[in-house]
């Protein structure tokens, strides 16, 4: 068991285990975080139109957002600003490699996610994240890993350019004194 890479320190509550299995951490893991994800299966999730009925009047007047539409040279873009040794989605393809593909690849890219865009139908292989736990805070208490998604490069390089056109969007209609997530917008 010495070095064996299947084998990890854990902690549950007040009861200790010196070892446990990946079978068994991941078990912990979920146990602890399906609560969190799972917020509304004994119950009705929360609906729009109350939330709407609550706040409507302080929401901002339906303000259209049209994107142009996507092209190789923004996803390239957004993929030289991306760590190029960020994980690789469930597909396995990493930020550096889709970076070194020729322009014309990436053209051939944005068309398929326009296609997307337009139909609403991912192909499977984007759709496929990996969850991976990651350790937050001290000790081996299940409650100390925090499980993130990792989706495709593609996906994230799509995403990465449609955040920044939303933020652009967002500009052309939120109150002055609004400043989370908003760049040079501090109180």
């Amino acid at each position: 068991m010495g070095g064996d890479p299947y084998w990890h320190a854990v902690r549950r509550g007040s009861k200790r285990y010196s070892v446990a299995h990946a079978t068994q951490t991941h078990e912990l893991i979920q146990a602890a975080w399906l609560r969190v994800f799972r917020m509304h299966a004994a119950s009705e999730p929360p609906r729009w139109q109350d939330f709407e009925q609550a706040f409507g009047s302080f929401l901002p007047a339906k303000c259209e957002c049209e994107t142009a539409p996507l092209s190789g040279a923004r996803l390239r873009q957004v993929l030289q600003r991306m760590k190029k040794s960020s994980a690789a989605g469930a597909d396995g393809w990493r930020v550096a490699e889709i970076f070194a593909l020729p322009d014309a690849f990436l053209d051939q890219l944005a068309c398929i996610l326009n296609l997307v865009e337009e139909t609403g139908a991912w192909p499977q292989a984007l759709l496929e994240g990996v969850i991976s736990p990651i350790h937050k805070g001290e000790g081996s208490v299940s409650t100390k890993f925090r499980p993130i998604g990792i989706m495709s490069v593609v996906y994230r390089a799509w995403a990465a350019v449609r955040v920044r056109d939303l933020l652009s969007w967002q500009q052309s209609w939120i109150e002055n004194d609004l400043h989370g997530y908003r760049k040079g917008h501090s109180p």
